[in-house]
């Protein structure tokens, strides 16, 4: 669970900085600003969760490994 809250917020996060960054104001919201943001907080939540994924892989490799040696 913890996992997954970290991995929003960091999407969250690059969304943020990215329409911050792109002078994206109240008062010039239109639908490819829109669509832009959207496409690029979606990207940003893509790729932490493929990061995510390949910690956890790597996690569970090193764990084996441990197990293996223990024996």
């Amino acid at each position: 669970m913890q996992n997954s809250t970290f991995i929003t917020f960091l999407g969250l996060f690059g969304g943020m900085t990215k329409a911050i960054s792109s002078g994206f104001v109240l008062c010039s919201i239109s639908l490819p600003h829109v669509f832009e943001i959207s496409v690029y907080a979606a990207i940003s939540a893509l790729v932490g969760y493929m990061v995510k994924l390949g910690i956890d892989v790597i996690r569970q490799r090193f764990f084996k490994s441990l197990k293996r040696n223990k024996r």
